[in-house]
């Protein structure tokens, strides 16, 4: 035990030699900066070391256990935000980012922000909070919500340089008042990046939203009925996953928002779930955007192929991710009626779920679906010029695939290349065994198939 003490020290006594802009160099690229706090308080050499460093990102997960996620505290990191901060430096922090829960001791973090900023010890560039909930927020109740709501908004007039500086802002669990909602945003004058989890102004409610200088948002499992993009100059992207069903509105309405390039929607419905109409789903959008994915968790397709559809006039990028093995795929091609000028066409077919699904429960899953899967849609006769590329990941030699794949060609008549991918998750190790063609003699043959009658061959890659 003392040799390994000695070697400790030596290890230390030859890192302390190396000089400060190594030494910083090596502390940024840590994932922890526990130990550049620690250091500074336990070693002259490294003191002044935290106030040299540029990327500041202290997370309270690294100061608490992972498998305690019920049980969220702030362990250990007010103190380490206040150790790192109170450094006086001609040193600038680029970006200052602090993930902390939303509990009674979060207004030392931000009483420690507003500190930093405001003092002018150094010059702090940008700043980003993550501001979690006490609990899980698949825990929280309106409660929980309206709690966190009580300790965050007297922060906003507490520590206004916190706020005010802010350029990311990630908030869960909160319940904001109508009148709230532009109180915060109007606190973060330099915000670009918001993301709202499990946050709303009510259930049954619209969460509207209006900034000058937002340019990324990310909505999710928000409990209202719609979230407004009232009026958001600068906006360019949004994503929007898991909202709550309604009879009368669409998850996203769309105001003012000529910027808008990429929108993004993820959500598992079930049975009962309206399904929702191209038309209904980008809304005014429609003519400024250039990238659309619908991601639907393996659960129902939640869109309603009708027409006429809207015009997506400059619409270059269109993915569907995650349809069922049982749905059928012709109705992915309406979006090529609605994007005359589209490039690149996605589609990713999967029944895979991380983790061992009982027998039980998956034949129930399988009788909740098997009835959605029949969407009922026959395109009219119809060319598209401009779609040159096609993914699909999930492919499978069969009838369905490759009946899609020839209806398509037909429809896309100057399409260039396909590339049809294995089944695979990155979340675990699997990926798809059956039905894909796992030899070269195998992918050649399904080379000829598709390409079977054609002048020019279209280039096919697996």
């Amino acid at each position: 035990m003392a040799a390994t003490s000695s070697e400790a020290v030596q290890q230390d006594d030859r890192l302390g030699k190396l000089p400060d802009d190594i030494l910083v160099s090596i502390l940024e690229r840590l994932d922890d900066l526990r130990f550049a706090v620690r250091s500074s308080i336990l070693s002259k050499r490294w003191r002044h070391l935290p106030g040299m460093i540029s990327d500041i990102d202290l997370d309270v997960w690294s100061f608490v256990k992972h498998d305690h996620d019920e049980d969220r505290r702030n362990t250990g990191l007010p103190q380490a935000v206040e150790s790192v901060l109170a450094h006086q430096s001609r040193h600038s922090i680029d970006r200052l980012a602090v993930h902390f829960f939303l509990t009674d001791d979060s207004a030392r973090i931000l009483r420690a922000v507003d500190d930093a900023v405001s003092s002018g010890r150094r010059q702090v560039t940008s700043v980003a909070l993550s501001i979690l909930g006490e609990k899980p927020d698949v825990l929280c109740d309106a409660g929980d919500m309206l709690r966190h709501a009580a300790r965050l908004l007297p922060s906003l007039a507490a520590y206004p340089s916190a706020f005010a500086g802010l350029a990311d802002l990630h908030l869960e669990s909160v319940r904001l008042g109508e009148s709230d909602v532009p109180r915060l945003l109007g606190a973060c004058g330099k915000l670009e990046r918001l993301a709202l989890q499990n946050c709303d102004s009510g259930l049954r409610t619209v969460l509207r939203l209006e900034h000058p200088r937002l340019r990324e948002l990310d909505a999710v499992f928000c409990g209202c009925e719609a979230v407004e993009l009232r009026s958001l100059p600068r906006l360019e992207r949004v994503t929007c996953t898991q909202w709550m069903p309604s009879k009368n509105l669409p998850p996203l309405l769309f105001g003012q928002v000529p910027g808008l390039e990429a929108v993004t929607f993820t959500n598992a419905a079930m049975g009962g779930d309206r399904a929702l109409g191209f038309g209904e789903l980008v809304g005014d959008a429609a003519a400024t955007l250039r990238e659309l994915v619908l991601n639907f968790l393996n659960g129902r397709v939640w869109i309603q192929p009708q027409e006429p559809v809207p015009l997506m006039q400059n619409l270059m990028h269109a993915s569907f991710h995650n349809i069922r093995e049982q749905c059928d795929l012709t109705w992915t091609m309406l979006i090529l009626k609605s994007a005359p000028h589209l490039k690149t066409l996605g589609v990713t077919v999967s029944n895979h779920s991380c983790g061992d699904t009982d027998p039980e429960d998956a034949e129930i899953i399988r009788r909740l679906f098997s009835q959605e899967d029949i969407i009922q849609w026959q395109p009219s006769y119809f060319k598209h010029c401009d779609l040159s590329m096609l993914v699909i990941h999930g492919f499978q030699v069969q009838e369905k695939f490759m009946k899609y794949i020839k209806r398509l060609m037909k429809v896309a008549i100057n399409l260039e290349e396909m590339c049809l991918l294995r089944d695979e998750c990155k979340n675990c190790e699997f990926y798809q065994s059956q039905g894909y063609p796992q030899t070269d003699k195998e992918r050649d043959s399904t080379r000829r198939q598709i390409n079977d009658g054609r002048f020019a061959p279209i280039k096919v890659t697996f």
